[in-house]
């Protein structure tokens, strides 16, 4: 019996099925969603790399389990940063040949897609009032200079496409 209202991109197998059939259940390989080669051009790879793969063992049809991967989105992926696949249950992964894994990844990026977060940021004036009546209180000289400053931290997912550099500050003004 075919279901109503299934989405077109529900025509392949789940992500565990697909990796227990691979030697070594597919650490190292390509798998990308149906969903994402639809949504987004061919110049906008979206695909995992399989790093660790947890099965559970007690199901005897070995159908269930656990994926981490390095995620490029659209693209673009951060390094060093390993996601627990959060839909393996869906039927829409698809392994992408080794053969034609070099052509798949192939990506130009734009300078213009990245923007350059600040890593500083001047508090607002009541609490920079605040902090400086604090300085004062505990007997800390106080330079008009050097003003205290709110220390910010972008989120670091593959989604955001922002990278902050350690030594630049900038500082906005209110």
């Amino acid at each position: 019996m075919e279901r109503v209202h299934r989405h077109v991109w529900f025509t392949g197998k789940n992500l565990i099925n697909i990796l227990t059939e691979l030697p070594n259940y597919g650490i190292g390989r390509l798998v990308t969603r149906r969903r994402w080669t639809m949504l987004f051009p061919e110049n906008e790879p979206c695909y995992l790399k399989v790093t660790r793969v947890k099965i559970d063992c007690t199901r005897p049809e070995l159908d269930q389990g656990q994926v981490w991967g390095e995620l490029t989105y659209r693209g673009y992926k951060r390094e060093d940063l390993e996601i627990q696949v959060g839909a393996w249950w869906k039927k829409e992964w698809e392994l992408i040949r080794k053969a034609d894994e070099e052509e798949f990844c192939k990506f130009t990026p734009k300078p213009e897609h990245f923007h350059v977060a600040p890593s500083h940021a001047r508090m607002p004036p009541l609490l920079e009032a605040m902090v400086l009546k604090q300085r004062a209180d505990k007997g800390i000289r106080v330079d008009p200079d050097d003003l205290p400053l709110l220390d910010l931290e972008i989120r670091k997912t593959y989604r955001h496409r922002a990278y902050q550099l350690a030594s630049q500050e900038l500082i906005g003004e209110y």
